[in-house]
């Protein structure tokens, strides 16, 4: 096993395929190169030692992923009566080559939010993530093409399917906004282009399937999976370069890690103040530091358009009141009040504006809004005088005769 030899597997040679199968260092090897990849993934998205989990990630989903991918094919030999090998034992020979296509995570080290804006960040790493996804499903389709020695195209089209249904339950589970039809909403145009994804990827893959299965049953003609003859070579021991490389590979994130950790840090202490309800010392914790101090693309708790709606628009009210302050956090979390206070017009505005402008569309008012707004008048300091006069004249608009004692902070003078 020399670093040449992994080049050329991940480039689909059956050579290097079938070396690499032949031997247990292959088990060792690719372990390393998964926490690589682990690596890569989270060394700016993590706070490492608070969410150290997140490093077992691509264990927790390669072993089940190679084992149902292999079983489907020894299952198809079992069915037809082929040659095939002891279960495990091919088995592990296929997961140490499902784990060597680790190297391709590296891509997804790239640190677009340094370089691009927040929506160019984004949309460079979805197709960073379609184009690994693409190589990867490619390779395996090779992998098992060569050790089952079936037709390249049918064992592709099953190899398809299997990742289609991967695609859809992914997709279906992933942390994103609502899908804004009507355009009520007011996403941002991050979250309106990860909604636009989630659903165009789930859409897409319903749409896939049928074709798949029906191309998938066809190809059952030419797949008769008989298992390639592998030599156990446990004296294939990699070569000094190999090593080398796995190293240098483990090594190089430390002074990534010395760059971004800080960073991740301070975001994992201020999210772990805010999910146990003391948001007011998460303002402090926040205030003391700039905003540069924290991730570029970050947007603490509550993330409505998530559905996740914690701490609520009473809670914020109280540690804003408390921290009385004019700095970046404090504006940040007047931004998240005012959004969910207008979320009941079914619109979700985040600027006063805004809300004036939809004020004087509005027939009925509910107390939340009212209430809310006033809030904002007595405490935003992103509110200038013309904006406090033009929402001021709307609300003593809405205001009606038989209303009770007002439970805002700055109720209108009468």
């Amino acid at each position: 096993m020399s670093p040449l030899t992994l080049l050329k597997y991940l480039c689909g040679s059956r050579a290097a395929i079938q070396r690499l199968a032949s031997t247990r260092w292959s088990l060792a090897i690719g372990a390393a190169l998964v926490l690589t990849a682990s690596l890569a993934r989270n060394y700016d998205g993590k706070y490492l030692p608070g969410e150290w989990e997140s490093l077992l990630h691509g264990f927790g989903v390669s072993i089940p992923n190679a084992l149902l991918l292999y079983s489907i094919f020894w299952l198809m030999s079992l069915w037809r009566g082929k040659d095939r090998p002891r279960f495990f034992h091919g088995y592990l020979a296929f997961l140490g080559l499902f784990w060597l296509t680790s190297p391709m995570a590296w891509l997804y080290a790239v640190p677009y939010e340094r370089f691009l804006t927040p929506l160019g960040a984004i949309e460079a790493n979805v197709r960073t993530l379609a184009f690994v996804s693409i190589w990867r499903v490619a390779l395996m389709a090779r992998v098992l093409s060569v050790l089952w020695q079936t037709p390249f195209i049918a064992t592709c089209i099953v190899v398809a399917l299997y990742g289609d249904v991967l695609v859809f339950g992914a997709a279906s589970m992933m942390e994103a906004p609502l899908m804004d039809f009507m355009g009520g909403l007011q996403h941002s145009p991050e979250d309106a282009y990860l909604a636009g994804i989630q659903f165009s990827t789930v859409l897409l893959s319903v749409l896939a399937s049928p074709v798949l299965l029906i191309a998938s049953l066809v190809s059952l003609r030419w797949l008769r999976p008989t298992w390639s003859p592998v030599e156990q070579a446990d004296s294939a021991r990699p070569t000094h370069g190999l090593i080398a490389l796995v190293v240098v590979a483990l090594v190089a994130w430390v002074p990534l890690l010395w760059w971004m950790q800080p960073e991740q840090r301070n975001r994992y202490h201020a999210e772990t103040l805010i999910r146990s309800g003391q948001l007011g010392e998460a303002l402090n914790y926040m205030a003391e530091r700039p905003r540069e101090a924290f991730p570029p693309i970050w947007d603490p708790p509550p993330r409505t358009a998530y559905r996740d709606h914690a701490p609520d628009a009473t809670a914020m009210e109280v540690a804003l009141r408390e921290h009385r302050g004019d700095d970046w956090a404090a504006r940040l979390y007047f931004r998240k009040h005012l959004k969910i206070t207008l979320r009941y017009l079914a619109n979700r505005y985040d600027d006063p504006k805004g809300a004036a402008e939809m004020l004087k569309d509005s027939t009925d008012l509910p107390d939340e809004v009212r209430n809310g707004l006033y809030f904002h008048l007595s405490h935003d300091p992103s509110f200038s005088d013309p904006d406090r006069a033009a929402i001021r004249e709307q609300l003593d608009k809405h205001r009606t005769k038989d209303e009770g004692a007002f439970f805002g902070d700055d109720p209108p003078a009468k």
